[in-house]
């Protein structure tokens, strides 16, 4: 008989591990000989979180759902630690985790609510062992990092403390800069602080990680939470555009013991939230300082502070926008009045009074108080609104790559970002963020949702985790690309103008732009004026405004108001009224910018009619009754402002007819195209 022979060959497992198998094994006695060799140990769930070290670039750890968490040493490509949470995916996955700032420990959100604080201590040595690691680092001084002194196995991982007062899955875990205070976000909405402090927040107590309290502050899912240090943006070092640069510290300073950080929040109901960290304690709870609205019609879905001398955030949303805000009293504009009716934003036991799906046990463990008191609105200002990448749905996540000096240490003005978006796609921007589409790259990094991602702290890496391919993937970062495509895009103005319609400069689109600029010069001096034309090439904000129009663009007033303080924050130049005055090319950028992405479409205007109606069988309104709502609720129109309107779209003076003649005018019954075409203007 002739005997089996085959080639080496490769298996792979449902549990995400390939395993290299030799022929020649086949032929061993021993059990233990006839093992393959592991080549890759994947992950067999979706991985829910990943995060890096703080000071350590070569060390990250991940999670997935059904509780395994593993730290990474990425210099060899292998897990150092492997520990799995026992539960099912409900009590025992792992939501998310992050670093403390010192590097010394970690902590994780494990199933409905529990965190999980784990410390890196060296192990336990018998007295021969002590004397030759005593001897070794008397002949070598050099202390290794925690990847190498994990892989060495000097290192063990111990879990020191559970904390369960929370009851929902926990979302996003971030530390202060100081590393005194911990905040979380959860899938009940709910806002969390923990301090390190003493226990009870008595002196004469130990020391420990405390429950400050939790706050209900957002009706939807909350968006992003993210910790200010009160000096941000004050480092007189930083000389850079105030409306892109993200600064930094050296690492041995970046646990500041002093400082009293400030937190933020952002959620799908389109709220920015700022809470009284300083204020907030075990007997008040966490408090609501400051409340502002971000968008009228898109959702917030991700958010990042930019540093410099004049900090801002970045907050990206899911109609293909980034907007900036900067705090209004650090701002130098004009008063502006905004005159959208915000809704009532209240927090804690109110907001779970108004929502039908909220969780009456949850009730008593909401934070109010003096809160509800204390709230101030719009204490920050929407300064600039830019178009954000569109390749894979809306940006999800905005990290700031950090830009590493010469020592290794000194973290520069970083002029980069990196983002990724619920499916797929990852890519870089560079700041300052202007709209431009030659400032950004992007390429697809998983073959589904992706779950998280983290940048080392030289910046130099970028790892992402997918969901549902359970694969982590690290991404070096080169911005070479990147800068080359901004070289060979050319002129700016190009850039835009393709962005703007097909064909560019030379579209249809464009062209039409072009002729209602000149439309709006001659408005503005008057259509019907004797005198001598002054060409300045130059409209006012008002002109501007009718331009967006005129090309289908529709902004509320609260984007007019946006765009009227980003002319104003922005070197615009100036009329004599000192106003800010627009040329073409701002003009083309400031609509591409701002305008909505997809335009406006008949199942918009179909969806928000039916939400006016309350009715699933009727499909038209009463004429009168739409424009009561339209006195009442929103952003209220005046009953001239509503004449003056029905005489522009009627094409007719409006002192030849009366408001009565106007509203007869429009169908008795208005649907979806009758609005579209006689209140918008629409063509069908």
């Amino acid at each position: 008989e002739e005997a089996f022979s085959c080639p080496d060959f490769l298996v792979s497992t449902t549990r995400g591990k390939v395993v290299r198998m030799e022929a020649s094994m086949f032929k061993k006695i021993h059990p233990e000989k006839r093992r393959g060799h592991k080549l890759i140990d994947g992950f067999d769930t979706p991985v829910s979180c990943v995060a890096c070290h703080s000071s350590d670039p070569a060390l990250f750890a991940t999670g997935t759902t059904s509780g395994v968490f593993k730290l990474w040493n990425l210099k060899i490509r292998k897990a150092v630690h492997v520990h799995t949470f026992d539960g099912s995916n409900s009590s025992g996955g792992i939501t998310a985790a992050a670093f403390h700032p010192d590097g010394k420990s970690m902590v994780l959100g494990v199933g409905n609510g529990r965190l999980v604080f784990l410390n890196f201590q060296k192990k336990d040595k018998t007295q021969n062992q002590q004397k030759n690691e005593e001897k070794e680092d008397s002949d070598n001084p050099r202390t290794p990092p925690l990847s190498e002194a994990l892989e060495a196995g000097q290192i063990e991982v111990v879990i020191d403390r559970e904390m369960g007062e929370l009851s929902q899955p926990i979302s996003r875990i971030v530390f202060s800069p100081c590393g005194n205070y911990i905040a979380t976000s959860d899938l009940g909405r709910h806002v969390a602080l923990f301090r390190w402090y003493h226990r009870d927040e008595r002196k004469n107590k130990p020391i420990e990680w405390i429950y400050i309290g939790r706050h209900r502050a957002h009706t939807k899912a909350i968006a992003s939470i993210s910790f200010l240090p009160p000096t941000w943006g004050s480092s007189p070092s930083s000389s850079s555009s105030s409306s892109g640069v993200a600064t930094g510290t050296l690492y041995e300073s970046r646990v500041m013991a002093d400082i009293t950080p400030r937190l933020f929040s952002v959620g799908e109901d389109r709220l920015l939230h700022e809470f009284d960290v300083i204020s907030s304690s075990i007997n008040r709870g966490l408090i609501l300082k400051a409340t502002t609205k971000t968008d009228e019609s898109s959702s917030p879905t991700a958010l990042l502070p930019l540093g410099g001398t004049d900090p801002r955030f970045a907050c990206a949303n899911n109609g293909y926008q980034i907007k900036l805000w900067g705090e209004q009293s650090r701002l130098k504009l004009p008063s502006f009045t905004n005159n959208s009716d915000s809704q009532d934003e209240k927090g804690g036991k109110d907001d779970d009074d108004n929502d039908e799906d909220d969780d009456d046990e949850d009730a008593d463990d909401e934070s109010t108080g003096e809160a509800s008191k204390t709230i101030s609105k719009d204490t920050l200002r929407c300064v600039k609104t830019t178009l954000a990448p569109t390749y894979g749905g809306p940006v999800s996540e905005l990290i700031v790559i950090p830009s590493i000096g010469k020592d290794g240490k000194t973290l520069h003005d970083s002029q980069y970002l990196f983002y990724s978006t619920y499916s797929k796609m990852t890519g870089l921007l560079k700041l300052p963020l202007d709209g431009d589409p030659f400032k950004s790259s992007a390429l697809i990094a998983h073959s589904g949702e992706i779950s998280s991602c983290a940048c080392t702290c030289d910046g130099r890496y970028v790892i992402t985790g997918g969901s549902d391919d359970h694969v982590v993937t690290v991404w070096r970062v080169s911005v070479n690309a990147l800068e080359s495509s901004i070289i060979l895009g050319g002129d700016p103005n190009q850039a835009f103008a393709n962005v703007l319609g097909e064909g560019g400069q030379e579209g249809e689109t464009f062209k039409e732009f072009k002729d209602f600029y000149y439309l709006c010069q001659l408005k503005q001096q008057g259509i019907d004026t004797r005198e001598a034309r002054k060409i300045t090439n130059l409209i006012p904000p008002e002109q501007v405004v009718n331009l967006f129009r005129a090309m289908g663009y529709f902004p509320t007033e609260s984007e007019i108001c946006n765009l009227k303080q980003e002319l104003a924050s922005e070197a615009y130049p100036t009329g004599p009224d000192g106003i800010p005055q627009v040329c073409f090319k701002d003009a083309v950028r400031l609509y591409v910018n701002h305008r909505s992405v997809f335009g406006l479409k008949r199942g918009e205007i179909e969806e928000a009619l039916q939400k006016l109606i309350h009715d699933d069988e009727e499909k038209a309104i009463k004429r009168e009754d739409l424009l009561n709502i339209m006195k009442v609720y929103g952003e209220v129109m005046t009953p001239d402002e509503i004449t003056t309107c029905l005489a522009a779209l009627q094409g007719v003076r409006q002192k030849d007819v009366n408001s009565s003649q106007l509203i007869e005018a429009l169908p008795a019954m208005m649907d979806a195209d009758d609005v579209a075409t006689e209140l918008l203007g629409l063509v069908k």
